[in-house]
């Protein structure tokens, strides 16, 4: 959805307008009316179509209100209120859409496309971090309401003599949108709370922005290396990195969604192994029927050249990652299962997120579960 996608639907629209062509253009209309969603120069290409076409000014945005006003009630889930032919166009339109996203959402891509998704995880990641680097993503400071064992436990290890320096292990740690909040409500709610994080992510430009925020941090509280779950040696790798049972707490936020799904038990076992007694663990992820899943099933050219499916709720971006929509019961049960942790609580939380610039309402969904590992 770029300006020059809209700009050249509202070309055409124009184009068939000056023509007198009201049907035909209907449909230009609406699609060029989904791209001004996203599109802020949307009034300078709409003014300089009417001029290119010598149309008087306002003429174009009289045409195209009606479905502005259509496409933000669809995307919102409402009902449009059009009437006569465009009601009726409308209407073909939605079950186009559906059909088409029933269609896609079924195709799976090529085993080729598969591969290649899998062998170039970490780059593309590491692509998508040296170009948005740490702006992308907001740090995360819900740790406290959500999780207030994952610090309490390292606190215990330490009131308990069991550890010097607790260590809490950050899994895909991107540029460090957890690891700091973190750290920083360990200082509020622990004080004198000895804390070492070690983070790792298996895209190199977002271990150096972790690096290059912890080198600010004089007590060196911060570890940051690279380190890919999906490796098949990740199982030794990883322990060996940070000691097997060293750590009393883990974060995997939206990580495993990442994996392709054979990859998760070996990633949640080697995850598990560097884990003490005690040790609590939180985990947050895509649920299946999130927005985002819709979307992206919804994409593609209906054949296995073009599908966006990589599997069961598995799909990939348009930049070349992933993502992964879970169960909540499968994802309590990778754990239970391969890393022989008990479960706390889970829950699929919901929400709906307003874009108030493109008046849009989203429809999130993710599963939020606290593992511990039990005490022998």
């Amino acid at each position: 959805r770029t300006r020059a996608t809209w700009s050249s639907c509202v070309r055409a629209c124009a184009r068939e307008h000056s023509r007198g062509a009201s049907g035909a253009h209907a449909r230009v209309c609406a699609r060029a009316c989904l791209c001004a969603r996203v599109c802020v120069c949307a009034r300078t290409c709409v003014r300089t179509a009417e001029a290119a076409h010598a149309m008087p000014s306002g003429a174009l945005s009289s045409v195209l209100a009606p479905w502005v006003r259509y496409t933000r009630h669809f995307a919102n889930g409402g009902t449009p209120v059009l009437g006569g032919e465009q009601a009726a166009l409308a209407a073909a339109d939605a079950a186009e859409e559906a059909r088409s996203a029933e269609r896609d959402g079924g195709v799976l891509a090529h085993d080729f496309t598969r591969r290649q998704a899998e062998a170039q995880a970490w780059r593309n990641w590491d692509k998508f971090y040296r170009a948005n680097e740490d702006r992308f993503f907001k740090d995360r400071h819900y740790f406290g309401e959500e999780a207030p064992e994952l610090l309490g436990a390292c606190a215990r290890a330490f009131a308990r003599g069991e550890a010097v320096e607790p260590r809490l292990l950050e899994c895909g740690c991107g540029a460090g949108n957890t690891v700091y909040p973190l750290l920083e409500l360990a200082a509020e709610l622990h004080p004198g709370l000895p804390l070492r994080v070690s983070a790792f992510d298996f895209a190199p430009r977002a271990v150096a922005l972790v690096r290059a925020k912890a080198a600010a941090h004089a007590d060196g509280a911060v570890d940051a290396f690279v380190c890919d779950l999906a490796a098949g040696d990740v199982g030794d790798a990883l322990p060996r990195r940070v000691g097997v049972g060293a750590c009393h707490a883990a974060t995997l936020v939206f990580v495993l969604s990442a994996l392709a799904p054979e990859s998760m038990p070996g990633a949640v076992r080697a995850v598990g192994a560097c884990l003490a007694p005690g040790a609590c663990v939180l985990v947050r992820d895509y649920a299946a029927g999130d927005l985002a899943e819709a979307r992206l099933a919804g994409k593609g050219g209906g054949d296995s050249g073009s599908s966006r499916k990589l599997g069961e709720r598995f799909y990939r971006r348009g930049d070349g990652t992933r993502a992964y929509f879970f169960e909540e019961a499968e994802l309590v049960r990778l754990f239970e299962e391969h890393a022989g942790l008990r479960l706390v609580r889970s829950a699929v939380q919901a929400r709906n997120i307003e874009n108030r610039r493109m008046e849009l309402t989203m429809r999130r969904r993710w599963v939020q579960a606290v593992f511990e590992r039990p005490r022998r």
